[in-house]
């Protein structure tokens, strides 16, 4: 409701502008100015506000600017194509406009997923015990085994740093630069 308002405030102001200044410059150049103003609201609002901008603007040509003045009638062809304009313009707009809302979320989460991404890469590749438990994972059995296994080493909190923040536990000591794993954060490493 809002961008409504600030659509409509918005021709009626370049409108009110027109009427005051351009009265010796033409119609066509008003359209024109109306036209542009109609194409600035679909960089910013949703479809039915530019929509219900480029009715108003046109209403306010017609009426305001297209001799006969005070009347709704257009008696020229290059007039009624004009009139039509606006519609078609505003609907490009707000569809192009979307469009590139739509996509520009799009690339934004994929941004942030490939941050994350690099930052795991990055985290993982400063192990090097990650190969380690690895291959404890590989040799046992079962992932009870592999759980018993991993739980039981001591393994350096420096190497295996990444690992940990799978799981916030307070239950981790680090004793002379060594940890052990959690059940909780060997669950989460399987």
């Amino acid at each position: 409701l809002a961008q409504h308002f600030y659509s409509v405030a918005c021709i009626i102001i370049v409108s009110a502008v027109c009427y005051a200044f351009f009265q010796n410059t033409g119609y066509h150049s008003v359209a024109l100015i109306l036209l542009a103003s109609v194409s600035i609201i679909a960089m910013f609002f949703e479809i039915t506000p530019v929509i219900t901008a480029a009715i108003l603007s046109a209403l306010i040509w017609d009426y305001f600017f297209v001799p006969p003045k005070f009347t709704l009638v257009i008696s020229k062809t290059e007039d009624a194509l004009v009139f039509f304009l606006f519609y078609i313009i505003a609907i490009v707009s707000s569809i192009l406009t979307t469009k590139i809302r739509a996509r520009e979320v799009l690339l934004r989460k994929r941004e942030e997923n490939a941050t994350a991404l690099y930052q795991l890469a990055n985290d993982l590749s400063g192990s090097t015990n990650i190969d380690e438990v690895i291959k404890v994972i590989r040799a046992s059995a079962d992932p009870h085994i592999a759980k018993a296994e991993l739980m039981s080493r001591s393994w350096d909190a420096a190497d295996v740093g990444a690992l940990l923040a799978l799981v916030d536990d307070s239950g981790n000591q680090i004793v002379e630069g060594k940890i052990r794993f959690t059940d909780a954060q060997a669950k989460a490493i399987l």
